[in-house]
């Protein structure tokens, strides 16, 4: 494995925004190998986290390790850049499989670390966009949301089964008309958190759209959008038309076609083009 130059990473936010006693140590775990240029610290992050895990047969502790553990995650994916040469996100990626490697065993509630016990949970809890029902969201809050759906969408590409957080904010984006006058800061904060999904995790989207998987199935199309729930080659059509209105009404991104070459606006071919937001 070779090693990574990791850019500084402003965590000094959340430690001011003060720590409890029980996140404090899987904080300090984070900020160690984040502030690293070894790999090789992934593995002991890991190992370190279950470490101060309580036992499983602890019931309410060990649940409250996990519901904790997730929140400083989150919070930390918040403030690293999105951008595709920070390898901040892809730290928390490899940390998070090294965990699942793990597998050392726990209840059938809590399978310590397959399952990655409660994790989905606490995302879907704590999954509220900024620029939802008609809010106006701050530079700072439309950048860590942004950066939290860069994270996800490298989990759904490397291992979790997060199609809903895709279609959720795809069709926050995408399906409803977006206001680029009076609510500009919020459509803007809405496409450009969708585009962190097709950048990261597209071709794991093309692939579920191509074979109409019914993942996000419960989740209800938005008002442009003439067609079934889930994902679907014609959703996945649609919302590359989209991308390319969008682009249009001055959302600063390159489509990068096939071969490499880019141009202003445009769709996507498939999942192996991606879309390059400049913001």
């Amino acid at each position: 494995m070779g090693s990574r130059i990791r850019a500084p990473i402003g965590l000094s936010s959340i430690r001011e925004d003060g720590l409890s006693e029980l996140e404090v140590p899987i904080f300090n775990v984070f900020d160690t190998v984040l502030r690293s240029n070894n790999p090789l610290l992934d593995v002991a992050a890991a190992e370190e986290l279950n470490r101060l895990c309580p036992s499983t047969e602890s019931g309410q502790d060990a649940e409250l390790y996990l519901w904790t553990l997730w929140d400083v995650l989150i919070r930390i994916a918040g403030v690293i850049p999105h951008d595709a040469d920070h390898p901040g996100h892809e730290t928390l990626v490899a940390i998070l499989q090294r965990l699942q490697s793990l597998q050392t065993g726990g209840t059938d509630e809590l399978r310590m670390w397959e399952d990655l016990p409660l994790f989905e949970a606490f995302m879907k809890d704590d999954w509220i966009n900024p620029a939802s029902n008609g809010a106006i969201p701050g530079s700072q809050c439309a950048w860590e949301w942004r950066n939290l759906n860069s994270f996800a969408s490298r989990c759904l590409a490397k291992f979790a089964s997060w199609g809903t957080f895709a279609l959720w904010q795809l069709r926050d984006a995408l399906e409803e008309e977006q206001d680029f006058t009076s609510g500009r800061a919020a459509a803007e904060c809405n496409i450009l958190a969708a585009s962190e999904w097709v950048n990261r995790s597209g071709w794991v989207l093309f692939h579920l759209a191509h074979h109409n998987s019914k993942v996000g199935s419960s989740v209800t199309s938005g008002s442009l959008y003439r067609g079934k729930p889930g994902l679907s080659r014609k959703r996945w059509d649609f919302w590359g038309k989209r991308f390319g209105e969008l682009g249009q009404d001055g959302v600063g991104f390159e489509y990068r076609g096939p071969g490499g070459s880019a141009r202003r606006g445009g769709g996507y071919g498939g999942y192996q083009n991606s879309l390059i937001f400049n913001n």
